[in-house]
């Protein structure tokens, strides 16, 4: 019983093969040929969208490294630091003054002490504005980008959302290899309008 109901399968598979018109191995081409270019638009967008997230942690991270203030916003660590800095040129000009030298050379020390502090100071400012003004343009390229993520991920969702449907179809004609000429012309309408409905969103 087992084998002739296993036979009559065999039979109807060979039957429905043989029944298999040109026509509708053409459309099955067709739908098969849309579904794998659907399938790598999905995987390229996939792909672009991971690449763009590792983008914005790069920039996110180099934001956090470069919003440093200025010594901390803490005037008091500035004067400490500064006097940390002058403590040996202050030993150096008491020293040379403790030799017997003329004040105005034994001040040489600090006046060169505090060209060094003032040039120190300014270069820190050159690069504090700097900074800002990568965190400014960073920002901004951050900002952009995080909308055209939400654009990429809608259109990713509805590219996933889209083959789900268009598989359907496929799923459709694939069990029924003896559609009419006319259920066919019907399917590849349905097939097309659903793979067509992107190109008509971006138009508008």
């Amino acid at each position: 019983m087992a084998d002739e109901r296993k036979e009559e399968e065999r039979v109807q598979e060979t039957s429905a093969k043989v029944t298999e018109s040109a026509e509708y191995k053409r459309c099955k081409k067709y739908f098969l040929r849309r579904l794998k270019e659907r399938k790598a638009e999905i995987v390229e967008l996939s792909e672009a969208l991971d690449e763009s997230l590792e983008k914005d942690k790069a920039a996110y991270r180099i934001i956090g490294k470069k919003s440093a203030v200025f010594y901390g916003n803490n005037p008091f660590g500035f004067f400490m630091l500064n006097a940390l800095l002058l403590l040996p040129f202050a030993a150096i000009c008491i020293f040379i003054r403790l030799c017997g030298a003329s004040v105005p050379v034994s001040l040489i020390p600090i006046i060169v002490a505090l060209v060094f502090i003032a040039v120190r100071v300014v270069m820190r400012l050159i690069k504090l504005v700097k900074g800002r003004r990568e965190i400014a343009r960073l920002t901004e390229a951050c900002a952009d980008s995080e909308r055209t993520l939400k654009e990429m991920y809608e259109r990713y969702i509805a590219l996933k959302k889209r083959r789900i449907r268009l598989r359907k179809i496929y799923k459709r004609l694939k069990k029924n290899p003896n559609i009419s000429a006319k259920q066919l012309a019907k399917l590849r309408s349905t097939f097309e309008k659903i793979d067509s409905e992107e190109e008509e969103e971006s138009e508008e």
